[in-house]
């Protein structure tokens, strides 16, 4: 297991999930990129309006077709697959963002969750509390987008929610934080596999050798 991960459920460690994620994402961004509009008072607050409506949209497909199912509450998108539930929010305009103190800014959806975790194993075993930490899986999870209208998406987390909230209720630690894209790097830790755009492989027989009789013979008679 990637150590990056390894506090991701089994469903969220799938790379055809996150790679569905970001490819979702990826759309709003650029759907929102066309639609943005300075001339008629468009700004960073309608982007990230745009960006909420047309993710939840795109993810919502991106979710079913991955084996995920979704639901609409208080017209936020749940996500879920398995017993691992996300909420997709804009926390910052770009990769260079420290994720760590990036939050939502309103006790809406995500505060919601109730930082649900699991110990990642079912032994009962008493073991230490830094290595119970290592074991435990979150289960509540922001799919934590970053971008502008000038450069789109430019990196997705996967920040898991804990139980702490700040005094207004909004979140104030994320427990572990998981990149799946990063616009620097201008690659997805989430890519498909590549067989699947690859051409069929090409197997080229080996080459027919017949040796001739009286090689041995023939050899011999060669000049020294």
């Amino acid at each position: 297991m990637n150590p990056s991960q390894q506090h991701l459920p089994p469903e969220l460690r799938d790379p055809n999930v996150q790679a569905a994620l970001v490819r979702a994402l990826q759309t709003a961004y650029e759907v929102s990129q066309d639609r943005h509009d300075p001339s008629v008072g468009d700004d960073a607050m309608t982007f990230g309006i745009h960006v909420w409506k047309s993710g939840a949209h795109y993810l919502a497909a991106a979710v079913t077709d991955a084996g995920g199912e979704t639901t609409l509450v208080s017209q936020s998108l749940s996500m879920r697959f398995g017993d691992a539930e996300l909420r997709h929010h804009k926390l910052g305009d770009s990769e260079n963002d420290n994720p760590r103190t990036s939050f939502p800014n309103h006790a809406g959806p995500a505060a919601r969750m109730h930082g649900r975790a699991s110990d990642g194993v079912q032994l009962e075993l008493a073991l230490p509390e830094d290595e119970a930490a290592e074991l435990r899986m979150y289960l509540d999870w922001v799919l934590g987008s970053y971008g502008n209208p000038e450069d789109g998406l430019r990196a997705v987390r996967l920040q898991a929610v804990g139980e702490h909230r700040a005094l207004d209720g909004t979140i104030s630690r994320w427990e572990d934080v998981v990149t799946l894209f990063d616009g620097s790097l201008g690659t997805t830790l989430a890519a498909p596999p590549m067989s699947a755009d690859l051409p069929p492989e090409e197997i080229t027989p080996e080459p027919d050798v017949e040796l001739q009789p009286d090689q041995d013979e023939r050899d011999d008679e060669l000049p020294r």
